[in-house]
Formats: structure tokens, C-alpha cells, sequence
């Protein structure tokens, strides 16, 4: 049955070729092909034609950016060096994460967090401290730590005050994620889980890139 099945996808997959060739400004056969590639396993070839796909087609539907930011998702875990069993985020601190998001254009991640906060404590065990989400996290943001300390100091320091009401941070954890130079910032309310946590760091690491 597998086999068939591959045989089949191989085959649609010739026919939807064949309609690009003869159409090469009609972009459904684009998708379709990739739809094709994605089941015969060929994620490279797939996510090359999602992109594609949505370059040429400007109304391409919200669930097919999320398939493709999946997919570049899986191929990242797939070929990233096998990470250290102790990798945990490494936290800098915020004048430092500015200074090297200049230098090297990388997006800074800020993790507004409570001590007192059980998704905060959540969100660190399963996203910060779990190895290879770590060390992906490490690889591609600036980290930057900003703990709330109303609860056990009565204020916060002035630095913390500024980038709560910038952010307009109201709930904790909240994730943001921010590129000197950039109007705009990508924020992620609360934590529910380590696989939407990293859907939202995928998005807004493709939303905040640096446009060529």
C-alpha cells in the first residue's frame, strides 16, 4: 500500500508539473506539487515549492504560510547538530542584547516573566531548559530575561518599568520579539504549550528578518 501510494503521489506529481509548464503564471499547480513532494517525504523540494507558491499567489490562505513555517521547522530540527544534554537559554542582559542585535542583525527575545507565575515556571521547564529547543533559541535570538519584581520588591527597577510599558505588558509570560530599527515587534500572550510557544518564536523570527 505504501508503495502505491508513493507511486501515486509520483505520478500526480508529473501531471501537476506538466500543468505548470504549460501555464507558468498559474500558481495552484505550485501548491499542489508541493502538497506531492511534502507525502513522498522530499521536505526540501516541498517547502522550496510552499514558497513558491506563495510568492506568485498574494492571497495564498493563512494555512498554507503555517505549513510552510512547519515544515522549515522540521527541517531546521533535522539538520541542527545534536544538542548538549545541559544546553539551557542563555540570558544576557538588555543593553548587551541591543549592542549585538546591531552587530549582528539578530532579533532580540524578550521573556517578560513573574517569579511568582506557574506558566512562567511552565514555560521555563519545557521551552528554556529543554536541550534543543534551547539551543535553537540560543542560535537564532538574542535572549533577554525581564522579571517583574513588583511582587517581591513593591516596584520595579526603571529599566523593567520602561520595557513593561512599552510592550504594554499586562499578563505573564509574555514573549517578545523585537529588531533594532523595526517599527513593529511580534508578541506572544501567555504559555498554553512548548509547541505553540515555538510555532510564535518561528513566526516572529520570519516576520521581524531583515528584508533583502
Amino acid at each position: 500500500m505504501i508503495l502505491k501510494a508513493k507511486k501515486d503521489y509520483a505520478a500526480a506529481r508529473g501531471e501537476f508539473s506538466t500543468a505548470q509548464d504549460l501555464d507558468e503564471y498559474f500558481a495552484l499547480p505550485i501548491y499542489q506539487i508541493a502538497q506531492c513532494d511534502y507525502m513522498l517525504g522530499n521536505w526540501d523540494e516541498a517547502l522550496k515549492n510552499y514558497q513558491a507558491y506563495i510568492a506568485k499567489e498574494p492571497r495564498a490562505p493563512a494555512s498554507v504560510h503555517q505549513l510552510a513555517q512547519e515544515l522549515k521547522m522540521k527541517i531546521d530540527d533535522a539538520n541542527a547538530p545534536p544538542a548538549n544534554k545541559n544546553e539551557r537559554v542563555k540570558w544576557i542582559q538588555e543593553p548587551e542584547a541591543q549592542k549585538q542585535a546591531k552587530a549582528t542583525g539578530k532579533p532580540i527575545l524578550y521573556n517578560f516573566d513573574a517569579a511568582w507565575s506557574p506558566p512562567c515556571r511552565l514555560m521555563e521547564k519545557e521551552v528554556f531548559e529543554n536541550p534543543s529547543h534551547a539551543a535553537w533559541i540560543n542560535r537564532e535570538f538574542l535572549p533577554v530575561m525581564i522579571r517583574d519584581e513588583k511582587h517581591e520588591h513593591g516596584s520595579n527597577s526603571t529599566l523593567i518599568a520602561q520595557l513593561q510599558t512599552k510592550y504594554k505588558i499586562k499578563d505573564f509570560p509574555t514573549l517578545v520579539v523585537y529588531r533594532p530599527g523595526m517599527e513593529t515587534s511580534q508578541k506572544s500572550l501567555k504559555y498554553e504549550k512548548a509547541e505553540n510557544t515555538l510555532r510564535f518564536l518561528r513566526s516572529a523570527q520570519a516576520m521581524t528578518a531583515v528584508k533583502d
